[in-house]
């Protein structure tokens, strides 16, 4: 059974119009796990849906790929590239649904047209970093303010010329990870392991946060 609709596949063929550049997904995957069967589904689906979007599958054996992506041990993962397989350190850990569904539609929209919302300044900063930064960004596909965490989170790291890894984490499909970091709401933004942030702040919040962390 499909997992999504006419209604839905008719909406996303019209948001993919969109895309510019091609856009590479790149799912790793774990043996035993429902999650990443239905993360599999789902892009297989989406993928259908435009030429501007492909899917490649990690399988758990290749180590090596996990590696170079400098994942976290939680699957699924999925990892986002352009066409000419640049990695930006957007990272998906679980299953992109309910509103994070809409965090994954405009990272791909992102990576394919280069297009983003931050302030100038804000972009300055970025590219000024003189230390890597890593977000961990907790949600739960029910929280209608994780998109905007996400958002800033991916949109940092697509700026930021591999100096930010943003990893968005389900934290519903990995509680312990959400025990580790003391998550008691969502979105909660974990910058270095040093820095939190709770709910969906500004960017320029995450900008003083992420000065904090690599103090």
């Amino acid at each position: 059974m499909a997992l999504l609709d006419q209604n839905v596949r008719k909406e996303l063929q019209e948001i993919f119009k969109e895309l510019d550049r091609k856009v590479i997904i790149k799912l790793f995957m774990e043996e035993n796990c429902e999650m990443c069967d239905e993360a599999r589904k789902l892009y297989s689906e989406i993928t259908e849906l435009s030429e501007k979007l492909s899917l490649e599958i990690i399988k758990p054996e290749d180590r090596a790929e996990a590696e170079k992506y400098r994942l976290l041990e939680n699957r699924p993962a999925t990892v986002i590239l352009d066409e000419n397989g640049k990695d930006f350190g957007i990272r998906f850990y679980g299953i992109v649904a309910g509103y994070e569904f809409s965090s994954f539609l405009e990272t791909l929209i992102l990576v394919s047209t280069g297009k983003h919302q931050l302030k100038e300044n804000t972009v300055e900063f970025i590219k000024s970093l003189p230390k890597n930064v890593d977000f961990k960004i907790f949600v739960t596909p029910s929280c209608p303010y994780c998109p905007a965490a996400v958002y800033i989170g991916h949109s940092f790291a697509y700026l930021s010329d591999n100096k930010i890894i943003s990893n968005m984490i389900e934290v519903s499909e990995f509680p312990e990870m959400g025990s580790k970091y003391n998550v008691m709401g969502v979105p909660r933004t974990v910058i270095n392991d040093s820095e939190f942030q709770e709910g969906a702040a500004p960017e320029e919040m995450i900008i003083e946060k992420i000065k904090k962390a690599i103090a």
